[in-house]
């Protein structure tokens, strides 16, 4: 395994650390579980988003976000 891609799993390894993070936050505030969304573009510029309520109107926000 060369560094870059060392370098690069050490990355997606604390993404997904800072994501579950949240994903825990969101459930301990409401007490059951958010649909959420992680979008990263090609220069690594990431948004988390956690809707705030669940079911389908949860799901069609976080759509209507990600059209935006």
């Amino acid at each position: 395994m060369n560094n870059e891609h060392g370098e690069s799993m050490g990355e997606l390894s604390r993404l997904v650390e800072l994501v579950l993070d949240v994903a825990k936050s969101a459930l301990e505030e409401q007490g059951t579980f958010l649909p959420g969304s992680l979008a990263l573009d090609a220069a690594g510029k990431y948004a988390i988003g956690v809707a705030p309520h669940g079911g389908e109107d949860g799901l069609d926000f976080l759509k209507a976000l990600r059209r935006t």
